[in-house]
């Protein structure tokens, strides 16, 4: 019995031995990733304020745009609108194209009410509205799905297939 016991102690003061020594070879050594980084610098004890006043030609400036007159202040838009690679007019636009677009919504707009009457969104349909949304802008697309998807969320209109 008293054997056993020795045994017992003995593997037991083994793993405690192979505890303590896992520790301290694992453990970073004394001071190691206790620096700390520097303290920033001190605070002034107030504020500095660089005041400034603005130029007559300076953007912001109360006579700035006093001076411009409409068509300059316009140019100057459309300069802008230019460079950001917007059309600065919206009359500029192709006729052909309003027509196009205009008629695109037509033929969208009644293939979705037809649509939505019938109950039934099938393939034909979904087939013909999707030759005609490349011709329509965002708003226009926004403004023909929308009931469509209204319709589909409340249940009205069944699916043959997905709905664009």
């Amino acid at each position: 019995m008293l054997d056993r016991w020795k045994w017992i102690l003995l593997a037991g003061g083994a793993v405690t031995l192979a505890f303590w020594a896992g520790q301290r070879t694992g453990a970073p050594a004394p001071g190691a990733g206790t620096e700390r980084a520097p303290a920033p610098p001190a605070a002034s004890p107030r504020p500095i304020i660089i005041e400034r006043a603005p130029a007559d030609s300076e953007p912001g400036a109360p006579g700035a745009l006093g001076s411009l007159g409409a068509e300059e202040l316009r140019a100057i838009v459309q300069e802008e609108l230019a460079r950001a690679g917007k059309p600065a007019d919206v009359a500029q636009e192709d006729p052909d194209r309003v027509a196009a677009r205009a008629e695109a919504m037509t033929q969208a707009s009644a293939l979705v009410e037809h649509g939505i009457s019938d109950g039934v969104w099938s393939v034909e349909e979904r087939n013909a509205l999707r030759a005609q949304l490349p011709d329509l802008g965002e708003r226009e697309i926004h403004a023909v799905l929308s009931p469509l998807f209204q319709a589909i969320n409340a249940q009205r209109l069944r699916l043959d297939g997905p709905p664009i």
